[in-house]
């Protein structure tokens, strides 16, 4: 597990389990969870819930605030969690919004 990995359940729970950028629910996927693909949205996670139910949810991912390939580090303050489709989209450009201003708005959200 890579140090940014490593990082991700707190990065979640700062962020209440939502993605920085379009605020989908999100998580890390259990073992016993399929990853499936979904067109133009990327990974997602599908699983029964306690009631039986099919759910499906975005698979979280680390993001980097400033990537690392335009000099971005794995510190704590340059990550946010992101779902894949977001993350993907995002590709290596910067992200142009405050980490501050994201964790108000995961709290308000």
């Amino acid at each position: 597990m890579n140090k940014c990995a490593r990082k991700l359940p707190s990065l979640l729970m700062l962020f209440n389990n939502r993605c920085a950028w379009c605020h989908c629910d999100i998580r890390k996927p259990e073992k016993n969870e399929k990853i499936i693909c979904r067109k133009g949205v990327g990974q997602m996670i599908r699983f029964k819930d306690a009631t039986g139910k099919v759910v499906t949810i975005g698979m979280a991912t680390v993001d980097h605030l400033i990537p690392k390939s335009k000099g971005g580090t794995d510190a704590t303050y340059n990550l946010v969690p992101s779902c894949f489709g977001c993350n993907t989209r995002r590709n290596n450009g910067f992200a142009g919004v405050s980490r501050e201003s994201l964790v108000i708005n995961a709290i308000l959200a």
